[in-house]
């Protein structure tokens, strides 16, 4: 699919800029997994006629009719989807991203114990348990995952909607186009068909301000979970004591480090400042009054 580079869209209410239509438009939440997804599932769904959790779709078998508004990690859905909204409708595309460290860590113990399902190795992670031994092994196993597994999924081979595939997908290349650091979102417009397209990427990092970002997209927008820590969140999890253990012992090397600053695109969305702050965090130093100067998730 062809991809573009957009003019931006100014985010207050002018003619130009865009305000969601819950009666005729679409909301399609399309991104990569541990970027708060789950929490754009619940709070957009709320602006819709249905005002309940979006429905999640994954890979399967490709329906002729879907729900109206979805959310999906998978390109092939993403883009089966796309091709069966009635061409009046217009779209919302939805894209988070995370920085690149703590995603990994989030990422890597979603997946632990076959993500959950080996009942004998969630018992040997609960809290009494983790001796060195463990830890050591736990170490050992995320320095393996995130040089291979994580980098091959960040290179667009897991199917997941890297800015690469998200650009084939929606025709929309959000690298050619510059993210907005003062509104804290990029917002972009393209005809699709008789209708357009809306793009709108969000970060992460800035989710206790996602309700003013988007009410003057979508005005009902409530921030719901968001203020008080967003959902979905690994001290919720049954991994949470061996997570919080790992997050005070482990420290990415410099080889990892230079590993990811060069296969993460979504870096792009990020300042030199800010990436420098994730940078230094996760080698371990100490940067005074660090979370004051950005909130890491």
């Amino acid at each position: 699919m062809l991809q573009m580079k957009l003019p931006m869209i100014p985010a207050d209410l002018s003619d130009s800029a865009p305000v969601f239509n819950a009666s005729s438009d679409r909301i399609l939440i399309f991104s990569e997994q541990k970027t708060g997804t789950n929490t754009l599932q619940d709070t957009l769904g709320q602006v819709t006629l249905d005002h309940k959790r979006l429905p999640q779709w994954e890979a399967g078998d490709f329906p002729d009719v879907y729900p109206e508004n979805v959310k999906t990690h998978s390109s092939g859905i993403a883009r089966d989807w796309l091709k069966k909204v009635p061409p009046e409708k217009n779209v919302w595309v939805f894209k988070s991203v995370r920085n690149t460290y703590s995603r990994a860590l989030s990422y890597f113990f979603q997946s632990v114990c076959d993500y959950g399902k080996n009942e004998t190795c969630k018992a040997g992670l609960t809290a009494d348990n983790l001796d060195d031994s463990v830890m050591k092994r736990m170490v050992a196993d995320f320095d393996e995952w995130v040089q291979t597994e994580y980098v091959r999924r960040l290179q667009g081979n897991g199917g997941d909607a890297t800015p690469s595939v998200f650009g084939d997908v929606t025709g929309v290349d959000v690298i050619q186009n510059d993210f907005d650091f003062k509104e804290r979102r990029m917002l972009l417009q393209t005809q699709r068909g008789e209708s357009k397209l809306y793009v709108v990427l969000l970060r992460l990092e800035d989710a206790d301000q996602w309700e003013t970002i988007l009410q003057p997209l979508l005005p009902e927008y409530q921030a719901g979970g968001v203020n008080g820590g967003g959902t979905n969140l690994a001290g919720e999890k049954w991994y949470a004591d061996v997570y919080n253990q790992f997050e005070k012992i482990y420290r990415f090397s410099g080889e990892t480090v230079s590993m990811l600053k060069e296969a993460d695109m979504n870096n792009h969305f990020y300042s030199r400042s800010e990436l420098a702050t994730f940078e230094a965090h996760a080698k371990g130093r100490q940067i005074r009054d660090w979370w004051k100067v950005w909130k890491v998730w």
